[in-house]
């Protein structure tokens, strides 16, 4: 049960940064900081950059601790990454039918199926 605490924990830390990064963005959009095109360029910057360059750096970084011991050679663990090109696939196809399961149990009108 102890290896559930860090786990945990790091959920509450995931779940802390989302809100407090949703609620300073809507501080800043209700004391009008960010309006317009200023809204698009900072998700645009934010989906093409800083999230890309946060994940990279999560999976390169080593932290030595004044150790002499080399960092692991992240190379050995890019075969196990093989499954993301399938992910998107797989996520699609449970989405398609799940929408089609549920458009078949609300009785939704047959010109409605592709919207």
């Amino acid at each position: 049960m102890s290896y559930l605490l860090p786990i945990f924990v790091a959920s509450i830390r995931s779940v802390g940064t989302a809100c407090t990064m949703a609620s300073v963005g809507a501080y800043l959009h209700r004391r009008n900081f960010i309006v317009g095109n200023g809204k698009r360029t900072l998700a645009l910057i934010s989906q093409q950059v800083t999230i890309p360059a946060f994940l990279f750096t999560k999976i390169v970084y080593c932290n030595q601790d004044w150790s002499d011991l080399p960092c692991p050679d992240i190379t050995n663990d890019l075969g196990d990454v093989w499954i993301l090109l399938l992910w998107p696939a797989y996520v699609v196809s449970c989405g398609i039918l799940v929408g089609y399961v549920a458009a078949r149990l609300s009785h939704t009108p047959k010109e409605q199926y592709r919207s």
